[in-house]
C-alpha cells in the first residue's frame, strides 16, 4: 500500500520545548520541517510563494495573538483544503475548536499516531494519551522510544532543554501569582503539561495538570515547591540512567563483572 503521508510539515506552536521535539520526531521520520512560533509567522511562511507549500501543518490551539482556530480560518479562507490541518493541545478539544482542522492529537501523543493521523483522509481523532499514575518520574517506554530515535548528545540536549524550560515557565508562574495573575499562571501550566507530557516527564505533567485545573487558590506556594522538586527528581533520574540506555546497560555488566 502506498505511503499517503505528505512529507513538507510546518510545526506552528508558542512552546520552543514542544518545537524542537516536534522537529526531531519528525525529521527522523523522514519529514520536511519548518517551525513557526506564532500564526502571524505561519501565515508568512504559507504566503511565501519563493517556499515550497508544506503539505502538512501542525497548530496549537492555545496561542497568544492568533488562536489556533483563527488560524485555522484564515488558511482555509485562503488555501481551500490543502494544506492538511491538524490541531495540537494538552487539553482535550471538540466542537467549534476544531474548525478547519481534519484531525486532533492531544499532547502527549506518539510518532506512530501523527503517522496515522496524516495518512488518514477521514477527519479523525488521536486515541487518548496515557495517564500517569503513582509517583512516576519519567515514562520508561516514552525514554526508550526517544533513546532509540535520536543520538546521545540531542537526546541529553533535548531533556535539558525540558528541564530548563520548566524552571523557567516557574519562574514566570511565581511572578504571575505574585501579581495575581491566574490566566498568565495557569497559561505557563499548560505549556509546562504539553511540552512534559512529549518527553514522558509524566510527575510534571501531573502537577502541571492539577495547577492548570485549579489556578491560583491557597496552596499555590506548595504546588509551585512541588513542580521544582519534580524538576530535580528528573534530573536525577536521567543521571542515573547515564541520558542514555545503552550505557546504563554497560555500566550494569561492569558492576556484575566486578562481583
Amino acid at each position: 500500500m502506498a505511503d499517503r503521508r505528505p512529507r513538507r510539515v510546518l510545526v506552528v506552536d508558542d512552546d520552543s520545548m514542544s518545537r524542537e521535539l516536534l522537529l526531531l520526531l519528525l525529521t527522523r521520520e523522514g519529514y520536511e520541517v519548518e517551525l513557526a512560533k506564532s500564526g502571524e509567522t505561519a501565515l508568512q511562511i504559507l504566503s511565501d510563494y519563493s517556499r515550497v507549500r508544506p503539505e502538512a501543518v501542525l497548530a496549537d490551539l492555545q496561542m497568544p495573538g492568533l488562536s489556533g482556530t483563527s488560524f485555522a480560518a484564515k488558511v482555509r479562507a485562503l488555501y481551500g483544503d490543502s494544506p492538511r490541518m491538524i490541531a495540537i493541545s494538552g487539553s482535550e478539544a471538540r466542537g467549534e475548536k476544531l474548525v478547519g482542522f481534519d484531525g486532533f492529537l492531544r499532547k502527549p501523543f506518539t510518532i506512530a499516531a501523527l503517522n496515522r493521523l496524516l495518512a488518514s483522509e477521514a477527519i479523525v481523532r488521536s486515541e487518548a494519551p496515557e495517564t500517569s499514575t503513582g509517583s512516576v518520574i519519567l515514562n520508561s517506554k516514552t525514554y526508550e522510544i526517544l533513546a532509540a530515535s535520536m543520538d546521545r548528545e540531542k537526546l541529553l540536549t533535548l531533556y535539558a532543554i525540558c528541564a530548563d524550560d520548566s524552571r523557567t515557565r516557574i519562574v514566570a508562574m511565581r511572578n504571575a501569582a505574585h501579581r495575581g495573575d491566574d490566566q498568565e499562571y495557569r497559561r505557563q501550566a499548560h505549556a509546562m503539561k504539553g511540552s512534559c507530557g512529549m518527553v514522558g516527564a509524566v510527575e510534571i505533567q501531573a502537577i502541571a495538570e492539577s495547577i492548570e485545573t485549579n489556578g491560583l487558590n491557597s496552596d499555590t506556594i506548595d504546588m509551585i515547591d512541588k513542580l521544582l522538586l519534580a524538576c530535580d527528581r528528573l534530573v536525577d533520574v536521567l543521571g542515573e540512567r547515564k541520558i542514555y540506555a545503552g550505557e546504563q546497560v554497560v555500566d550494569q555488566r561492569k558492576r556484575g563483572s566486578r562481583v
